[in-house]
């Protein structure tokens, strides 16, 4: 486990904590295993677990943003905050490989992941930026969240044809689901408890799928000794699914409540 300190700027000044590298306590896993099925096989299997706990009693100063002008941002001490979504990121990846060095005399590699991160980011005060009141629709005190997943997997076979031609082919498949939104807090409970207490949600960027499908080819000609020519292809579909949803309030700057996209 790893506690990483705050960040001053050359003038030392505290620079805020920006929830992701600064004030957190970050703890990180690696392990890989491995079994040689034959002198020419080998299957191996990895997993990295990441997990990154926001811990500081500083946020960005507010006020900053009601000032004219270009300004640096300033650390403010709010004391503990009591979260009901906890600042941290959690990183999950797994990566499965099997290799063989001679299928029927080509070199086959398939290689198999996952990978899911949470993130949930710390809170972020606005309502300086709306000196005559935050529109109703906005989130004056809010965090960012990331929620997103990916599975996928891939082959390639390296075959020779002759002493001087080999072609490398496969493919590889994917899916995706990524989702950003608000958790808006409640400001009241904030001011008087320093206590983050969710009182609804708002999209940053809606929920969506992407799938992707994808094939190649390469050829490889060994012209003489000190010459070699390569050559390509590759088709690849990828398909992008989202639903209806009301985009982000952030959207027009404030200025009207956020509208409904049809997906």
């Amino acid at each position: 486990m790893v506690l990483d300190g705050a960040i001053f700027d050359g003038e030392g000044d505290r620079i805020p904590p920006d929830g992701l590298t600064t004030d957190n306590n970050t703890f990180n896993l690696f392990t890989k295993a491995g079994v040689d099925i034959t002198e020419d096989q080998r299957l191996q299997v990895s997993y990295n677990f990441f997990q990154n706990d926001f811990a500081s009693d500083f946020m960005s100063d507010p006020i900053v943003l009601g000032i004219p002008g270009e300004q640096d941002a300033e650390a403010l001490r709010v004391g503990p905050i009591t979260f009901d979504d906890s600042p941290s990121q959690t990183i999950h990846n797994v990566n499965l490989t099997y290799r063989h060095q001679d299928l029927l005399g080509a070199e086959l590699r398939t290689q198999a992941y996952f990978r899911k991160t949470d993130l949930t980011q710390i809170p972020g005060d606005i309502r300086n930026l709306f000196p005559m009141g935050t529109p109703p629709f906005l989130p004056v005190i809010s965090q960012t969240n990331l929620d997103s997943l990916e599975v996928g997997g891939r082959f390639q076979l390296d075959t020779p044809i002759t002493d001087r031609f080999k072609i490398l082919w496969g493919a590889n498949l994917s899916y995706e689901e990524n989702e950003q939104f608000f958790n808006s807090l409640d400001p009241v409970d904030f001011d008087l408890n320093r206590r983050a207490r969710i009182i609804g949600t708002a999209t940053q960027s809606p929920f969506y799928t992407v799938r992707t499908i994808g094939a190649f080819s390469q050829l490889t000609w060994d012209a003489v000794d000190q010459l070699s020519l390569t050559g390509g292809i590759r088709y690849e579909n990828i398909r992008l699914s989202v639903d209806d949803y009301a985009a982000s309030p952030c959207a027009n700057f404030g200025i009207a409540p956020p509208a409904q996209i049809q997906g």
